[in-house]
């Protein structure tokens, strides 16, 4: 029942909008990433999840306190922040094929802290030659803030796009940055 509660009644006809699709082109898609968010933290957590008109409540109080309205752009209220780089997560949230666990910051936004969101598309022409092309969050050294590798993912993440996988030895020699045998000591070690 919202009808004493025009804010919950706008959110109710928002998501009536929503196809489902977590896309910034999608009005609704920051109210639906959040009332997911919950009753996927519930699955996880192994608890029960709230009533689906409390977190519809709480998500649309939430995004009118922090965003002025209850259907900012996903790229808003969904970030990657991480070695002082801060960038939209793009297409993607909960339990989804690009999976970004979040966590509410202080400013109001919810910051990628984990996630599942390896993806590789691959595949072989008539002659069985591989093709392939993968991303992930961050990069391949976020243990590693130093690293250049620790966000040279992110952008094509955030952007939706895709690298390269190199298949062959030539492919994967032009992209070498140092070669060593693991307990070999080498001149830099």
């Amino acid at each position: 029942d919202t009808t004493r509660d025009s804010r919950a009644a706008a959110a109710v006809r928002l998501l009536a909008t929503w196809d489902g699709v977590l896309a910034d082109d999608r009005p609704a898609a920051a109210l639906g990433a959040l009332i997911a968010r919950d009753w996927v933290s519930a699955k996880y957590g192994l608890y029960p999840a709230p009533p689906a008109d409390v977190s519809l409540r709480e998500a649309a109080r939430d995004l009118q306190r922090s965003f002025g309205r209850i259907d900012p752009p996903l790229s808003a209220v969904l970030r990657m922040r991480f070695n002082g780089r801060d960038l939209p997560i793009g297409n993607g949230g909960s339990d989804v094929l690009r999976a970004v666990h979040t966590a509410r910051a202080h400013d109001g936004r919810y910051v990628g802290r984990a996630g599942d969101s390896f993806v590789m598309l691959v595949e072989w022409d008539a002659r069985g030659a591989v093709r392939s092309e993968s991303i992930q969050p961050f990069g391949t050294a976020v243990g590693r803030p130093g690293s250049r590798h620790a966000t040279d993912q992110m952008e094509l993440f955030a952007t939706n796009r895709l690298k390269p996988v190199p298949f062959t030895e030539a492919a994967q020699r032009a992209m070498l940055e140092r070669e060593y045998r693991p307990g070999i000591p080498t001149a830099r070690d």
